[in-house]
């Protein structure tokens, strides 16, 4: 069972342990392991944890998940981030999409359907203009 001190949002010191390619593993208090998704690493663009952290570091994480069953936790380096923001960003992305479902069709048709011909077609309207 994982200590009732230990909640999402709060702050407490680790040690990275193990680096993989979508993230940094991260021992904290009580020899509980968390992941350090890529994306939690920093607000830049990572393409490899190593960029970020190394094994054996001391970083100071925000556990941002609790998977109780699992005994496991997400865990971010991205300590004054709400973590409530990225519901926000989806329910912003949400109202945009209802925006654009709302709008009439007729709003999103092309204004004039061009005419194509083909390469025939061609051939007999210079004929055509060159027997005049």
């Amino acid at each position: 069972m994982i200590s009732s001190d230990v909640s999402v949002g709060t702050i407490m010191k680790g040690t990275i342990t193990k680096l993989a390619s979508f993230g940094a593993f991260a021992r904290v208090k009580g020899g509980l392991e968390g992941l350090i998704h890529l994306s939690e690493l920093s607000y830049d663009k990572v393409d490899v944890p190593s960029d970020v952290v190394s094994e054996g570091q001391e970083v100071e994480v925000k556990i941002i998940k609790i998977e109780e069953e699992r005994k496991r936790l997400g865990l971010s380096l991205l300590l004054d981030k709400d973590i409530s923001d990225s519901s926000e960003d989806d329910e912003d992305s949400d109202d945009i999409k209802n925006d654009l479902s709302d709008s009439p069709d007729e709003e999103n048709k092309p204004e004039q359907e061009l005419e194509v011909k083909s390469d025939e077609e061609d051939v007999e309207d210079s004929e055509d203009k060159n027997s005049e």
